[in-house]
């Protein structure tokens, strides 16, 4: 296997075409593994940010066999190497393979060399499951990991037949007649429809929803949820859907009652593996259980077509619980490479863990400490702007839901295809 780093973004746009074939051939890559995500990360995030693109790649017989996009950021005293992606906190580092490779070998192959030809203080890997390729390849270092164990659960649908064979398999008599119920109660008020963003200005609207609902969850439950108010992470959703990507992977749905917007969850179908990335529901239909109903529909519209394995991402959240998800363990790994990186290491351990007791504080204790500190409330300046462009109220909601439709019907089926329903 020949490798080589990729450092300029004309070079990075060639590989559109081969990228694209090699996650065609894999059944089991990630979202943050595709060259449109990669891309778009780039343009969006490391850019504008001093980062030097560092993408390794790997070929056989000229065909690309290996991937791991890594960004470089060197500053006056010292640099750092870290995964090449953003976002959500279930965006996992690991070799994007070739299934015909010996996956051990070629992962030490690939790290082997991404050490020697960075040469920088300090690796940032992120969050490294213990299954992964990576996990093999660096399992000789002297390793310093920073971070708690993480939970990491999934569910497969191996041995079942068909959608009702499972669902009854993993949920009780009792609990199916619970949903069944609640979706009764909510197709009394009106039509219920479920609708996938297919375009640009679908997404905008889409993202914009959950800013703005993800928010209020958070502020009920004394939570923090800044990648989902991220102005970046939104212009980074939005520029997934634009037409200059031809494999699209994000799986974004919208439940509605009447054409008003009333839950949304936003997934990645890659290969045969779907991963939720994050949803929320209007909670002034909480009594209708929308983000259940529409979860429900998401798995089933998985299983039928052809998805074998659902990742929850990290957390032992109660619905995990509900649906009897399996778990194994992702940790946080930060590679010294240098003296420097050994110090840098330190100074990154006592801020992660004042930030940890930070977040672990009740609600009103963060924003007094961060009035006091910071003068303003833990929330960013993006969340703000993100929350102004949400609907505020029900008839605005209404409104707005009116307009997004006769646009969808100016701009007909767009550049994906249509996977909405009517329930």
């Amino acid at each position: 296997m020949k490798l080589n780093l990729i450092k300029t973004e004309s070079e990075l746009s060639e590989l559109e075409a081969d990228w694209h074939a090699l996650c065609n051939r894999s059944d089991h890559f990630l979202y943050n593994q595709t060259f449109s995500y990669i891309h778009c990360t780039w343009m969006t995030y490391d850019r504008d940010n001093a980062g030097e693109l560092a993408v390794l790649i790997g070929r056989e017989d000229g065909r690309l066999v290996l991937v791991f996009p890594m960004v470089v950021f060197r500053r006056a005293f010292w640099s750092t190497g870290r995964m090449l992606s953003a976002g959500p906190y279930n965006n996992y580092t690991d070799f994007l393979i070739d299934p015909s490779l010996d996956r051990r070998k070629a992962s030490q192959e690939a790290w082997a060399y991404i050490k020697e030809a960075l040469k920088v203080d300090f690796f940032d890997l992120g969050t490294v499951k213990e299954d992964a390729d990576l996990l093999g390849a660096i399992g000789g270092e002297n390793l310093k990991i920073f971070g708690h164990d993480n939970s990491v659960s999934h569910i497969r649908f191996d041995g079942y037949e068909d959608w009702d064979s499972y669902y009854k398999s993993v949920h009780s008599s009792r609990f199916r007649r619970s949903r069944s119920r609640r979706y009764r109660r909510l197709a009394e008020k009106g039509e219920v429809s479920i609708e996938e963003v297919k375009t640009e200005a679908e997404m905008q609207y889409a993202f914009d929803w959950l800013c703005k609902y993800k928010s209020d969850w958070g502020a009920r439950h004394g939570k923090m949820v800044r990648y989902a108010v991220s102005e970046k992470f939104r212009d980074l959703s939005v520029a997934l859907y634009s037409p200059r990507f031809a494999q699209q992977f994000l799986f974004v749905r919208l439940l509605k009652i009447n054409g008003q917007t009333i839950a949304v969850s936003y997934n990645a179908v890659c290969g045969q593996l779907m991963q939720l990335i994050f949803a929320t529901y209007d909670y002034d239909w909480k009594q209708y259980g929308p983000g259940n109903i529409l979860m429900d529909a998401d798995f089933q519209w998985a299983f039928e077509n052809g998805i074998r394995e659902l990742d929850f991402g990290p957390g032992t959240d109660n619905y995990k619980k509900e649906w009897d998800a399996q778990s194994i363990t992702a940790k946080l790994y930060f590679i010294p490479q240098s003296n420097i990186g050994r110090c840098l290491l330190v100074c990154r351990s006592l801020l992660v863990f004042l930030r940890t007791v930070f977040y672990r504080l009740p609600m009103s204790i963060r924003s007094a400490v961060a009035k006091l500190f910071l003068g303003q409330k833990p929330t960013s300046s993006s969340s703000s702007r993100l929350r102004q462009r949400a609907p505020q109220s029900r008839e605005t909601r209404s409104q707005e839901a009116g307009s997004q439709e006769a646009g969808r019907q100016e701009a007909g089926n767009g550049h994906r295809e249509n996977r909405s329903v009517v329930l």
